[in-house]
């Protein structure tokens, strides 16, 4: 039986987050056969010493710099830490930078996500702490599929009664692009008007702090999407966040989960996974831990994202063909929703969790201690973002978070780009189609203004740039034969609106699929 200190993430974990989902797990898996040391509040606040026992645990699970600092200073303490990265990666490590000089040879950093781990392989070279990936659990048992024979009075119960749910589940903020979602949905009404969207969290005005950029109200712009998109009152439904039970219930009667987060420590997603559990094929956004979870064109459809000069930018065309696909054929959405729920039971079960955890502990390498060796652009990163504090009367640098200088911040790119699809645009074809990015926008002479709230943009274009953007109206594409421009010139034109983060490529099959009444793959 080991001694084992937990850290639990008071600070922002709410019951009900993933954060406590997460902790409630480890503390029960590890409770079971070691004796566990639950922090008190007041040693994370600082307001009470360390107590004497937390030395003579074995391990130490942290998240706190400051905690591994306190253990650090007695000499005598030889336990190992795992100290959990969470969502810090992507929004600049800060706490990782503040952990290393900490941290042994011996330690781990756990990672939740793949793209977590290619982040920190992007700022440290080699040396120092070990690096392990270890996904978060689901209540597979809890979330499974439900009774058919229940499913139109769950449906009745909420007032649904349309055919088709589409349902989004998490915190409406401005990184989960929430508002985006009410702007796709609008062009899935089209080929699918018996259709409803059920939006399932709590508004949380959340700032997007890298850019300094404001969120206001939160939920004066999803209503102000819902207005401006034409979204019909009786085709959504807002409802707050609910519990376990409920939530269950949610799951089973959706036809799709649907969730084009850009959260930018989206390193797992619980409620897509807990979905699939549900048996329920997901669409999502091709970042950061869904990469990991849905298996594209297996357990769900992934959506294209990537980096521009003026922000991130997603596939919404891509989003509305694969939502038409699984809306209109039963059994590609039946076969993706078994597989789905197949995927959980064996990938990320309790069992598999416990076990995971449990090797984590017992079967940890003792490696030679080695000095921590950065990435060049790693190194740069770390001297750009230290803040300067005065402690006891010196002058300290203590590691900060980042405050980048633009969209295109060579800093940023480099952090988030894993985050992403990480594909570079092949080259178009003639009989393929460009779309607006968004048509929540407004053009003016040799500008456009990018109304996206999460990624506010004044935008300078051309004159034959601003010609294009003027054609393609309303969101309907244009083959690029048809375009009005001296083919010469065409090629940098189009290439430079999509730098700019203005336009899509289509490519003619999905063009089909989504134009397509029926929705027949061809």
């Amino acid at each position: 039986m080991k001694r084992i200190l937990l850290e639990r993430h008071s600070g922002t974990e709410v019951k009900g987050s993933s954060l406590y989902r997460f902790f409630s797990t480890v503390e029960k898996v590890l409770g079971k056969k070691n004796r566990l040391y639950r922090m008190s509040r007041s040693v994370l606040d600082g307001t009470e010493k360390f107590p004497y026992q937390y030395y003579q645990c074995d391990v130490a699970i942290l998240t706190n710099p400051y905690i591994l600092s306190k253990l650090r200073e007695n000499m005598d303490w030889k336990g190992v830490v795992l100290f959990f990265a969470l969502g810090s990666l992507p929004r600049g490590g800060k706490k990782i930078r503040a952990a290393l000089p900490f941290l042994k040879s011996s330690d781990i950093i756990v990672v939740s996500c793949s793209s977590d781990l290619k982040i920190y392989r992007k700022l440290i070279k080699s040396g120092g702490p070990q690096v392990k990936l270890l996904p978060f659990p689901v209540d597979s048992e809890h979330f499974k599929p439900l009774s058919q024979d229940l499913l139109y009075e769950i449906k009745s119960g909420l007032g649904i009664t349309s055919s088709n749910v589409i349902t989004y589940v998490g915190r409406i903020t401005l990184e989960k692009n929430v508002h985006r979602i009410i702007e796709v949905f609008s062009q899935i009404l089209k080929n699918n008007p018996d259709t409803t969207l059920v939006i399932c969290g709590n508004y949380e005005n959340e700032s997007f702090v890298e850019f300094g950029i404001e969120v206001g109200d939160i939920r004066k712009i999803i209503n102000k999407y819902i207005l401006y998109f034409g979204i019909p009152k009786n085709n959504i439904k807002i409802l707050p966040h609910q519990d376990d039970d409920i939530l269950i219930q949610i799951y089973n009667i959706s036809d799709i989960i649907l969730n084009l987060s850009l959260h930018h420590d989206e390193n797992f997603g619980y409620s897509q996974a807990e979905a699939m559990s549900c048996g329920k094929a997901v669409v999502a956004t091709e970042w950061g831990g869904f990469k990991d979870t849905i298996l594209h064109g297996q357990t769900g459809f992934l959506i294209p994202t990537w980096l521009t000069d003026n922000g991130l930018r997603i596939d919404w065309f891509k989003c509305v063909c694969y939502v038409n696909v699984l809306l209109q054929n039963q059994n590609i959405k039946k076969k993706m929703g078994e597989k789905a729920r197949e995927r959980v039971t064996n990938e990320y079960s309790y069992l598999r969790f416990e076990t995971d955890l449990h090797s984590l502990i017992e079967k940890r390498q003792n490696l030679c201690p080695t000095s921590i060796v950065f990435t060049e652009m790693g190194y740069n990163y770390y001297l750009e973002n230290l803040k300067k504090i005065k402690h006891n009367g010196c002058l300290m640098y203590i590691p900060s978070d980042p405050r980048y200088s633009s969209y295109s911040d060579i800093y940023y790119k480099y952090i988030i780009t894993p985050y992403t699809s990480e594909r570079k645009h092949d080259t178009f074809s003639m009989s393929d189609y460009i779309v607006r990015t968004t048509n929540y926008l407004n053009i003016e002479k040799n500008k456009v203004y990018y109304n996206d709230p999460m990624w506010p943009s004044i935008i300078s274009i051309s004159d034959p740039e601003e010609r294009i953007l003027r054609l393609l109206g309303d969101n309907e594409p244009l083959q690029i034969s048809k375009l009005p421009i001296d083919p010469v010139y065409l090629n940098n034109i189009l290439f430079s609106l999509w730098r700019k983060g203005l336009i899509i490529f289509v490519k003619p099959g999905i063009y089909k699929m989504v134009r397509c009444k029926n929705g027949a793959i061809s």
